[in-house]
């Protein structure tokens, strides 16, 4: 697929403070791309930019061939979703999805024919002659992404769409929006700062930090290779376990030297051979850690300080060795805080940083 949208070395400044540094992004047609990170990171900025609501001050924006940077918003092929429904209170929905294209003088088959579709997927026909004042919240976000719908443009921005609304309907509605991606294939730039939603809707997350973006890649290579620390803790709930050591090199292989343990490290986990006694940081998903009831010959004793039950699963806290390690389990009928239980360690899927710098090792 070839990149649709693309954001070449972006830079966006308030008085003496940079938001965005030299941002680079290339997104392919179709392609569902979310902005991820905390508040603060420059995520709704960099959206801004690409919409033409903001000015840059380096680099360049560029949709589907063609140089944006200068051009008007309405001139860039693209339709915006904000946090904020925005709804006009005194229309039905029907004058709500209709607005945009009536202001632009179109034809009014084609108005009525775009309002009849937008209106099918989002489930809002039988809501056409209701005012905002008569709908639910998600009706009401339902009807702010169709008014961008109905302008039919390749591009789709989505500003924290869900972040309003309460778990249920965040849930029923994000499953809503990938439908939609799927049947329409048009190219989403989405932001967030909920995980979930990055890791359920996308096909690729940039993950940010003070107005880098620190990773762009698939959801499952940012959860199991996070490439520094910073992405490894902010993915994932809970986050990843974290165990400083030093590394040991005996005989060619790589270990980590805990007190009285040694982590023996596969080198398919390692992008390089660490130096011998630098000190470093293992990290291992709470799937990672397994909770035995009985000791074994590859086992470490812990100590149990929480236990969370969710349902399905339960997320059990667990003191070993000074630190602070989650694991979850199916089944936790028989283990109560200040229990002990066994913990072994699958080091396959590990992730080993610097503990200087944070990178992956």
């Amino acid at each position: 697929m070839r990149d649709f949208v693309s954001v070449r070395n972006l830079g966006v400044r308030y008085g003496s403070g940079r938001i965005l540094d030299g941002v680079g992004l290339d997104i392919a047609e179709g392609e569902f791309v979310v902005l991820l990170g905390p508040s603060g990171c420059g995520k709704s900025t960099l959206l801004n930019a690409i919409a033409g609501l903001i000015e840059t001050d380096d680099g360049e924006v560029v949709i589907a061939g063609h140089d944006v940077t200068f051009e008007e918003p309405s001139k860039r092929g693209i339709a915006m979703v904000f946090q904020s429904y925005a709804l006009y209170p005194r229309m039905t929905v029907a004058q709500n999805l209709s607005f945009g294209l009536r202001v632009a003088r179109r034809p009014r088959v084609e108005i009525e024919a775009a309002v009849s579709k937008a209106a099918s997927l989002l489930h809002l026909t039988e809501l056409l002659g209701r005012r905002p004042s008569e709908l639910s919240g998600g009706q009401r976000q339902r009807v702010a992404i169709g008014r961008a719908l109905v302008r039919s443009v390749p591009v789709f921005l989505f500003d924290e769409p869900l972040s309003n609304l309460d778990a249920k309907l965040r849930n029923e509605l994000r499953v809503e929006i990938k439908k939609l991606h799927q049947q329409l294939g048009s190219t989403i730039i989405y932001v967030t700062h909920d995980q979930v939603e990055a890791m359920t809707l996308a096909d690729r997350i940039a993950v940010m930090k003070n107005g880098v973006i620190q990773q762009f890649d698939t959801p499952e290579e940012i959860y199991r290779r996070p490439v520094n620390r910073f992405v490894a803790e902010f993915i994932g709930s809970p986050t990843m376990n974290f165990i400083d050591g030093v590394v040991e090199i005996s005989d060619g292989n790589v270990g980590l030297r805990v007190g009285d343990h040694r982590f023996a490290l596969e080198p398919a986990t390692l992008g390089s051979t660490p130096d011998d006694g630098a000190p470093a940081t293992l990290a291992l998903r709470p799937e990672a850690v397994h909770v035995s009831r009985s000791p074994g010959a590859a086992r470490e004793a812990a100590q149990v300080t929480v236990t969370e039950p969710m349902g399905p699963e339960t997320i059990v806290w667990s003191d070993w060795a000074g630190n602070s390690l989650s694991s979850r389990i199916s089944d936790s009928s028989d283990i109560q805080p200040g229990g002990e239980v066994f913990l072994d360690f699958d080091l396959s899927s590990a992730s080993l940083f610097d503990r200087a710098d944070g990178r992956r090792l």
